[in-house]
């Protein structure tokens, strides 16, 4: 009489993990893996963000693990997106569209400065997608400040182009200042704000402006 064949067990790895489908309890926080990828990303750019690489950073032997917090990278992209902006105010109930709006698109540039290499992520997931809310409010504000439902967007785009584009100047600089332009030179030499002084200064002028002339 033969003996009943035996499963072959299955031992787990140094991470927990047996190797069959995905680990039964996450083996790391989703916090976890959106700062890791938010670290590559800052260090190496969006294009080195894969499930491999992540996987390595976070000493893990498998990806697996991932999957139990994001369904793909394009998820994990877009909560990377929505960690650079995290710290943008929210405006609150009641709040005047203008003065949110200048604290916001200012803290939008800041954010972007702080993680260079995260600009085209942020962009290509779209502030918008992440943050409706802060949006719907933003719009809410200034429609009950009089500004017209059509010219609303209008300024939200002008905002975001401003913030983007000074973002991306402000952190190539020095490459695109030309050595032999004697008038942008001497113009440089006798700037009294810095960037973010003059991109505030911009903002103010514009919002204010825009503000008005869209009622």
């Amino acid at each position: 009489m033969t003996a009943p064949k035996r499963s072959p067990r299955s031992f787990p790895n140094r991470d927990g993990y047996s190797g069959r489908g995905r680990p039964s309890k996450p083996l790391i926080t989703k916090s976890a893996v959106v700062e890791t990828a938010l670290s590559l990303v800052d260090e190496k750019g969006p294009d080195a963000l894969s499930m491999r690489q992540l996987a390595q950073r976070l000493g893990l032997d498998a990806v697996s693990s991932l999957y139990n917090h994001f369904k793909n990278k394009t998820e994990i992209k877009a909560a990377v997106a929505r960690r650079v902006v995290a710290d943008i105010p929210r405006p609150r109930k009641g709040e005047v569209g203008s003065g949110w709006m200048l604290a916001a698109v200012v803290a939008y540039r800041r954010a972007l400065i702080a993680h260079p290499h995260a600009i085209s992520l942020v962009v290509e997931t779209m502030p918008r997608s992440f943050a409706a809310a802060n949006f719907d409010r933003a719009t809410a504000a200034m429609r009950e400040s009089g500004v017209g439902p059509d010219r609303i967007l209008t300024l939200l785009d002008a905002l975001e182009a401003l913030a983007v584009g000074s973002a991306i100047t402000s952190t190539t600089h020095a490459a695109l200042r030309p050595s032999d332009a004697e008038e942008w030179t001497l113009a440089t030499e006798h700037l009294m704000l810095d960037d973010s002084e003059r991109f505030e200064l911009s903002c103010r002028v514009l919002i204010e402006n825009l503000y008005t002339a869209m009622r």
